[in-house]
């Protein structure tokens, strides 16, 4: 379950088959998986390597969302073109934000969202949002 967005099929099954199938512990999934849904259900599912289905995946927040099977790349497509439609810039800034927040103690995060907000809204990429919004047109961006 590594990536900022899965969309997974349906009638798909999960599963981390390492502990039962092997001689050794699954490595960097532990630290990952408890921190996702914490320590019992992650030992649950590296102890017993049973499959979960993609619906439970989902909602552990395992991964993003399900599509019936036949729409799989097609709403992978659809997303991808939406993300890739935004600016460069923003989709970096962000993620940057999305792992330096995760576990950054409340007290810390409006010191942090003011300096990402204005280094954001100094941006080429910022200016030339504003601009496209007022002429109604779509932007051009510069990853500047």
């Amino acid at each position: 379950f590594a990536g900022d967005l899965i969309i997974a099929a349906d009638d798909a099954d999960f599963g981390y088959p390492a502990v039962p199938n092997l001689a050794g512990p699954p490595g960097m999934h532990v630290w990952f998986l408890q921190r996702l849904i914490g320590r019992m259900k992650a030992a649950e599912l590296i102890y017993t390597g049973e499959p979960i289905s993609a619906l439970d995946a989902s909602s552990m927040g395992l991964i993003t969302k399900t599509v019936p099977a036949a729409s799989l790349e097609a709403e992978t497509q659809r997303m991808a073109a939406k993300i890739a439609a935004m600016s460069p810039l923003a989709i970096k800034r962000t993620r940057k934000l999305l792992f330096e927040m995760e576990d950054m103690a409340f007290s810390e995060v409006p010191d942090v969202a003011l300096k990402a907000l204005s280094e954001a809204f100094s941006s080429e990429d910022s200016k030339e949002a504003r601009l496209a919004f007022r002429e109604k047109r779509t932007p051009n961006w510069r990853n500047k």
